[in-house]
């Protein structure tokens, strides 16, 4: 089993209290039970790991072990955790982005193609990468850098194309 996989068990477990913000997670508490030991067990948690991890209340800190021991990079309430922040897509008010969508602006001649999504605390914060593409053929870059804007500015500035 990889990492990612073991994340992915983690991110399974139902979470009764967080502490995230602004890229930081402190803690990710889920009751404390035996199947979740033992899976914790299975993906490596020594003792000393359970002793860090448990409290006098019943519960596990998830997060120790997704981040000291596992490498998350991530964590979110719906997404869970991840080695990396990159995303294949994203909701965020009533809008879905995904890689490789295009857009088009009332304020720009050229079309910008999504090509990769990172991750925020708040889905508005997101960050979408793209290249502007030519209106009428999205595989033609217009320009060699990627431009970066946040979710939010999409939300105002751009309308999405359907190819």
């Amino acid at each position: 089993m990889d990492k990612q996989q073991m994340l992915d068990i983690l991110s399974t477990m139902p979470v009764e209290e967080f502490s995230c913000a602004m890229g930081e997670c402190e803690y990710v508490l889920t009751k404390e039970t035996d199947k979740k030991v033992e899976a914790l067990r299975e993906m490596g948690m020594s003792d000393k790991d359970y002793e860090t991890m448990t409290n006098a209340e019943g519960y596990i800190d998830i997060a120790y072990f997704a981040f000291a021991v596992l490498g998350a990079e991530w964590w979110s309430k719906n997404g869970g955790f991840a080695l990396n922040r990159e995303i294949e897509s994203l909701e965020t008010q009533g809008w879905f982005f995904k890689k490789g969508d295009v857009y088009s602006s009332p304020y720009e001649s050229t079309h910008f193609k999504i090509t990769k999504i990172v991750a925020s605390d708040e889905p508005e914060d997101a960050w979408i990468y793209g290249k502007r593409v030519d209106p009428n053929n999205y595989d033609e870059d217009l320009t060699e850098a990627e431009e970066s804007h946040r979710a939010w500015y999409f939300n105002e500035n751009f309308c999405l194309e359907t190819p």
